[in-house]
């Protein structure tokens, strides 16, 4: 837990839920500051355009999900420049035994096959914002539930996929197989499905 944090924010933090025990959760107290950790890593993985102003995306990001193997690969890409904050996160990945050095390169310590972060922001609710996050995960491991938001997708009209691609204009346009799943969890998280 990183930051401020009252009782619910504790209770949710010690909360049991399917792939809690293969998932490294950050609870912020401040959006800005997970965005600071994270704004390269979002690059590499081809999350938003590299020409995305960073400024914008802190005001924006109040959650992430990257699987290790995303965040090792970042992690360890030497032309990737890193800021303070960025090498930070890192930094606590090693000190919490979630990664390693080993030779020289970043590798994985444990059984954790996921990194989450969550934080508040001005319209959604930490508690709504780390479920999302939770979801990414779920549409990770569980295959039924992302083919079925996968067919939900591809029964939209082609107005309903201009609507729904509009909405997650914050993204990057290229990257479709994340426009698809965010429309999923977005619409899942709407139906209470976590």
């Amino acid at each position: 837990m990183i930051g401020r944090s009252g009782k619910a924010e504790q209770a949710l933090f010690r909360q049991s839920w399917k792939y809690r025990e293969i998932t490294y959760e950050s609870h912020f107290g401040s959006s800005v500051a997970l965005a600071s950790e994270i704004y390269s890593l979002a690059i590499h993985t081809g999350d938003i355009t590299p020409d995305t102003p960073k400024d914008l995306f802190l005001r924006g990001v109040q959650g992430c999900h990257y699987s290790i193997s995303q965040v090792l690969e970042w992690a360890n890409d030497g032309r990737a420049a890193k800021s303070e904050e960025e090498l930070g996160f890192i930094k606590r990945l090693e000190e919490d035994k979630v990664i390693a050095k080993d030779r020289g390169v970043y590798v994985a310590a444990g059984k954790v096959s996921h990194v989450l972060s969550a934080a508040a922001g001005k319209k959604r609710t930490f508690e709504l914002n780390l479920n999302h996050e939770r979801l990414h995960i779920r549409w990770d491991e569980d295959a039924s539930f992302r083919e079925q938001g996968k067919r939900g997708y591809e029964a939209l009209d082609e107005q309903g996929r201009a609507e729904a691609l509009k909405k997650l204009k914050r993204y990057n346009p290229k990257n479709r197989a994340q426009l698809i799943e965010e429309w999923a969890i977005y619409n899942a998280e709407k139906a209470g499905r976590i």
